[in-house]
């Protein structure tokens, strides 16, 4: 069953034997109750940063090229809750002809990448892109060759951690996990309050779920060719 942020903090309460009762919101909390909102809070950006790529935070992108322009930032890809690129599966077709045209671009590390498509005469060559990397320093996309035309580039990427800031948010992942943040929260409060039992508890249970959700929303390891 889904679980709102005020849900989750209410179960932390009651879970870890927190004085006070319950709260009617999240917002505007101090002492006590304003660390309960945090650990919860703490807890599900600490859950979504175990891994950059679970396959809740997929999401994908379209954008379109401007001739002679190789390089895209994420906000003119159309992306502002960047994580991380997921080069693999970058795709692109000549926007007026339509995905009957679309070919696959190859992934190239950056350093490889500026050697080969950045260097030189190669510079000032344009054509239909075949390759793509991502600028460190940025995060902006690069393409090889320069577009020479207007094409769609379709892929996708891993959004960065979100926050619970109201009420009614929800952890983005499937609700049977919900609790793991509340699990993860119990540690917090107990290594806060030296309550042993409530972090032992609270461990138990985050490592047994844990181990289900890397099974469930983890993308499989393959060997290539297969």
């Amino acid at each position: 069953m889904a679980m709102t942020n005020l849900q989750l903090c209410n179960r932390l309460i009651q879970k870890s034997g927190i004085s006070g009762g319950s709260i009617s919101t999240c917002q505007g909390q101090t002492g006590e109750p304003g660390r309960v909102v945090s650990w919860i809070d703490e807890a599900w950006v600490d859950i979504q940063e175990i891994h950059p790529n679970w396959d809740w935070m997929r999401r994908d992108v379209t954008f379109n090229t401007t001739a002679s322009k190789s390089s895209y930032t994420p906000t003119e890809c159309g992306v502002s809750d960047l994580g991380i690129w997921d080069l693999d599966t970058f795709r692109t077709y000549i926007t007026s002809v339509g995905v009957a045209s679309e070919t696959f671009l190859g992934k190239i590390a950056y350093g490889h990448f500026r050697d080969t498509y950045q260097y030189g005469n190669m510079r000032n060559v344009t054509g239909r892109p075949i390759a793509i990397t991502s600028n460190p320093k940025d995060l902006s996309l690069i393409l090889g060759l320069t577009p020479d035309n207007i094409y769609t580039v379709v892929g996708q990427y891993y959004q960065e951690p979100q926050h619970l800031l109201l009420d009614a948010d929800t952890p983005a992942f499937p609700s049977k996990y919900h609790m793991l943040v509340v699990y993860r929260a119990m540690m917090y409060y107990g290594s806060y309050e030296a309550a042993s039992e409530v972090y032992q508890e609270g461990k138990t249970n985050y490592d047994a779920l844990v181990r289900k959700l890397n099974n469930e929303q983890l993308q499989d390891v393959t060997v290539g060719g297969l």
